[in-house]
């Protein structure tokens, strides 16, 4: 067993400039760290979670479609930090290519009683991903995702809704006013209606 002296001399541990618990060698690299939400963001396989916290609206005409984008604001986890809640996107460095998990869960709001395709798009560098539901009826659709994929570093991963409503109906000049719910707090409690995450699993 090497002498305590000589440990204290080549490792140091204790809380870092972001009160983070760290291991560190005597370089001054960090060798191993627990955020303050008990997470370890040292060494980690990169991991994003987030949820849509408000509600995204836009108007498109009957007989046409639509694409919007998908931009989870509200991060409940980011080891690595690689997730981009300003544009949606979760992109890594070359340390972290590799194969990932991602999933997602849309809730769209104002389909009208004639009927539509809801698209779900997981855009993985210059691939497209898609899920095709068929919706009909004036009710809240629920679209999602699941995919394992292999990624490149410098490579984006986002995801797109398209809508696409083909049956042209009497007053179809009338715009359709599509929504992706956010976050609903009801008696102390979030539900969390759309989501994106993703996870490396090797």
């Amino acid at each position: 067993m090497e002498p305590i002296n000589r440990l204290e001399s080549e490792y140091f541990v204790g809380l870092d400039s972001s009160s983070d618990f760290v291991i560190g060698g005597s370089s001054g690299k960090t060798l191993f760290k627990i955020n303050q939400k008990g997470e370890r963001a040292l060494p980690f396989n990169p991991f994003f979670e987030a949820n849509l916290s408000n509600q995204s609206c836009s108007g498109f005409q009957r007989g046409s479609q639509i694409t919007l984008p998908f931009k989870p604001d509200n991060i409940v986890s980011n080891i690595g930090e690689y997730y981009n809640k300003a544009d949606g996107e979760f992109s890594v460095n070359h340390e972290y290519s590799g194969v990932y998990h991602f999933s997602a869960r849309v809730l769209v709001n104002g389909l009208t009683r004639f009927q539509e395709y809801v698209d779900l798009i997981l855009n993985v560098g210059s691939k497209a991903y898609v899920t095709r539901s068929e919706a009909s009826g004036d009710t809240p659709f629920s679209a999602s995702i699941s995919r394992i994929v292999s990624m490149k570093a410098g490579e984006a991963v986002s995801v797109a809704v398209r809508l696409i409503h083909y049956l042209v109906e009497p007053n179809s000049d009338i715009p359709i006013n599509i929504c992706l719910s956010g976050d609903h707090l009801s008696n102390g409690t979030t539900t969390h209606y759309s989501t994106f995450s993703g996870y490396k699993i090797a």
